[in-house]
């Protein structure tokens, strides 16, 4: 159960990010750019 939930808190961030690179427009998009790699 505890690794479940950790794995969740790895994962919803990065899985976040993913998701509103792609619902925001390309110009935003640039800007999350360096976000993203770090």
């Amino acid at each position: 159960m505890e690794g479940a939930i950790v794995a969740y808190v790895f994962f919803f961030p990065t899985s976040l990010l993913r998701i509103m690179s792609v619902l925001v427009p390309s110009s935003n998009t640039t800007q999350l750019g360096p976000v993203k790699s770090t």
